[in-house]
């Protein structure tokens, strides 16, 4: 009689090829491969699929490493995207998005910046793109002279003139491979206004959909989209430095 496939490395191979997916997907896969692997090797009757069980927890390994690379759980440190987002309310950051792609202007973008003499990510709404001029003019954001209503921003969004890059009767002139930025809640955002422009080299990714008000999903996804050395709900880390944990920057910002 010939040696059947195992039932169990056939479906953690093809959970494994799902995780390519749906990133938990391959978590499972992987230990429906070792689980195979451990009762081929033990089983009395001979069994085929120990190849196939090995190609799915290498498959299920690049997956899930490669999904959390590439997407990334994080938590507001203010209250400048209100109301979309919330201080201390979680987002999906795409990390990939402005490596195989371009900002456009209207996205929620995360970038790293200075505060208190040390990097942290904040996420503000991308309104200037490079060689444009910006004003902010009657409460309106002025984009190359023009009126323009910034896509997805709040219509009724009215705007102070305030800092160095947003004064009264100032047209600024965006740099090549910079960008200026405003919050939803123009009352309570450090923005481009008083910052001044995000260089492309400090993009982070783009804030692909956010799961406020679920708290269950709170909890899977930060597990799901978060490496395990950058889970820690009391701080907020650079990425460049994931050791070193920087304090949340004030609602305000």
């Amino acid at each position: 009689m010939p040696p059947r496939t195992s039932k169990l490395a056939l479906a953690g191979f093809i959970s494994a090829l799902s995780g390519i997916i749906v990133p938990v997907l391959g978590v499972i896969g992987v230990a429906l491969g070792l689980s195979a692997v451990s009762r081929i090797r033990a089983s009395k009757e001979p069994l085929k699929g120990k190849g196939l069980a090995i190609a799915g927890i290498m498959i299920g390994l690049i997956s899930a490493v490669g999904f959390q690379f590439c997407y990334r759980a994080m938590k507001s440190p203010s209250n400048s995207m209100a109301p979309l987002i919330n201080v201390n309310e979680g987002f999906i950051v795409d990390r990939k998005a402005y490596i195989v792609g371009t900002p456009k202007r209207g996205d929620i973008i995360v970038f790293a910046a200075e505060q208190n003499a040390r990097k942290v990510l904040l996420c503000k709404r991308l309104v200037g793109l490079p060689n444009e001029t910006v004003e902010i003019r009657d409460g309106g954001i002025y984009i190359n002279g023009a009126l323009t209503q910034v896509p997805h921003l709040p219509a009724n969004d009215s705007y102070a003139n305030a800092g160095n890059f947003g004064g009264l009767g100032q047209v600024i002139a965006i740099p090549e491979d910079s960008f200026y930025v405003l919050g939803d809640d123009p009352a309570n955002s450090l923005d481009s206004r008083s910052s001044g422009f995000i260089s492309r080299k400090d993009l982070y990714g783009k804030v692909l959909w956010t799961y406020a008000g679920l708290p269950p999903l709170e909890k899977i996804f930060g597990l799901m989209f978060t490496p395990w050395w950058l889970q820690n709900p009391s701080s907020f880390r650079n990425p460049a430095s994931p050791r070193d944990p920087v304090p949340l920057p004030s609602p305000a910002s």
